[in-house]
């Protein structure tokens, strides 16, 4: 009896601590207009990044199966396509959302109907708003130098989600940040993101 009370609390633990964890690996582009690039024989005033990054991020619980509210440390790697030097870009930042969560049911609907799907039910489109804080550090790579910098960030975000199912989700979005030098960046990302979801 002892043992079997032992597997139970070993598979519930995990939900107790971890429930509403997520992780979401991301592909990332960025258009940077902030520098003048080189390619062959010109000059031009902006460039295309392409690179990856993931998130960590926590729901906030809730009386409901899945709350509006969430937090997340945001770490994404960008790279330079088509121009002479390489240049990079990495921005670690600590960011806070709102989730606009839509339900799809054929029940009809009345304060105890709509009650009930909030308390049971996963949502199958959400629309989220977001603001950051962090840094972002900007490297210019040739063969004989290394060069860096990094500036204090703050930034707005814009996205849908698509829930494949209670813990897999298909995330797009688009994320503005301004440094304090000023600098704009510009990144869209492409996400899948993977929930512990609650029992």
């Amino acid at each position: 009896m002892m043992k079997k009370y032992i597997i139970i609390l070993f598979l519930i633990l995990p939900q107790i601590i971890f429930a509403e964890l997520y992780i979401t690996p991301k592909f990332n582009y960025a258009f940077d207009i902030n520098n003048a690039y080189n390619v062959g024989s010109e000059t031009i005033n902006f460039a295309n990044f392409i690179g990856g990054g993931f998130s960590l991020g926590y729901r906030v619980p809730s009386k409901n199966r899945v709350s509006p509210f969430r937090f997340e440390f945001e770490y994404s790697f960008l790279q330079s396509i088509l121009v002479d030097n390489t240049y990079r870009q990495h921005y670690i930042l600590g960011s806070f959302y709102y989730d606009l969560n839509f339900y799809f049911t054929d029940r009809k609907l009345d304060f105890d109907t709509r009650a009930d799907i909030l308390l049971r039910d996963y949502p199958v489109l959400s629309i989220y708003f977001g603001l950051s804080v962090g840094s972002v550090i900007n490297q210019e790579i040739s063969e004989q130098i290394k060069t860096g910098q990094d500036a204090l960030a703050f930034g707005a975000s814009i996205g849908f989600v698509y829930h494949i199912t209670s813990w897999v989700a298909l995330e797009l979005g688009y994320k503005f940040l301004i440094d304090i030098n000023p600098k704009i960046y510009n990144e869209v990302l492409l996400g899948f993101r993977f929930t512990i979801p609650k029992v």
